[in-house]
């Protein structure tokens, strides 16, 4: 198993040494601690656990550890259960990387094994520092990052849209032109927004204003857009949207009575999933 984990904390080699063993289970010798720079004939290659740090520059975290752990060592240790046990035996937060999300997304964990996402910006000079911007939950040793919901998250969340792949199956494909293009573009939005309605928000339970305002704003385009459709379209997303619409419906209640045009808007989620302060629209944070 390897790991790539960041450090909040500027760690001691001992300190490694003592909280990499502990994390794996194994005694402090058959941990292998070097510089990444060290001269590489001194080190143990045959240690079980490897385990090379780079200082980062000052002002952001503090370590980055390329950790090896050989197979069979530790159990079944994967790279989040090796930070999780690391932070809580090093005493400070650990991040790591999240798969399958956007580079600057991260997971991290305290020693109190609080788990939250976190946005790390690494640095355009080799000087500077890596900066943890901000965070989903409040993380003690990250007290400048930013407590909000990442909205990139959400935004590569994967969610299965079967009517959007049903209207793309019954329609010819995008030479259509524009129209056709924004079409799809549209119910995709539209589709990920009921699909969160229908699970609750899961697995989060959260989301922000300024992305549910952005589905919405995909729903009034479909109905503007349907008259310059080709007519091949039209029937498949008039489906499409009969189907969504009335999830929607189905999982919002009504601030008002609903009218004609743009009815979507006078409704709102059964369980609002953002905080009743007035958040802001750019960072989704509390204001």
């Amino acid at each position: 198993m390897t790991g790539d984990l960041f450090t909040v904390g500027l760690l001691e080699p001992d300190v490694l040494v003592d909280a990499l063993a502990g994390a794996v289970g194994v005694a402090p010798v058959e941990v292998d601690v070097a510089d990444a720079e060290a001269d590489p004939e001194a080190r143990s290659w045959d240690a079980p656990v490897l385990c090379a740090y780079t200082r980062l520059p000052a002002g952001g975290l503090g370590l980055l550890l390329d950790v090896y752990v050989a197979e069979g060592t530790g159990g079944t240790l994967d790279e989040a259960e090796l930070a999780r046990r690391f932070a809580a035996r090093a005493g400070t937060t650990v991040l790591y990387p999240a798969e399958a999300f956007p580079p600057s997304a991260y997971w991290a964990v305290t020693p109190g094994g609080l788990v939250t996402r976190a946005r790390l910006y690494e640095p355009e000079e080799h000087e500077d520092p890596y900066v943890v911007d901000a965070v989903e939950a409040p993380v003690p040793d990250l007290p400048e990052a930013r407590v909000t919901v990442l909205p990139e998250i959400l935004r590569e969340e994967r969610i299965e849209l079967p009517v959007t792949d049903a209207f793309t199956a019954a329609v010819p494909d995008s030479s259509a032109g524009s129209e056709a293009d924004a079409a799809r573009i549209g119910l995709v939005a539209w589709e990920r927004l009921v699909r969160r309605l229908e699970r609750d928000w899961a697995p989060s339970g959260r989301y922000r204003p300024d992305l549910y305002e952005e589905d919405l704003a995909e729903r009034d385009e479909l109905e503007v857009l349907e008259p310059r459709l080709p007519e091949a379209y039209v029937e498949p997303l008039r489906t499409a949207l009969g189907q969504l619409d009335a999830l929607f419906r189905t999982h919002t209640v009504p601030m008002a009575a609903d009218g004609e045009a743009q009815w979507w808007r006078s409704r709102r989620p059964r369980r609002v999933p953002w905080p009743d302060a007035e958040t802001d629209a750019e960072t989704g944070e509390q204001t």
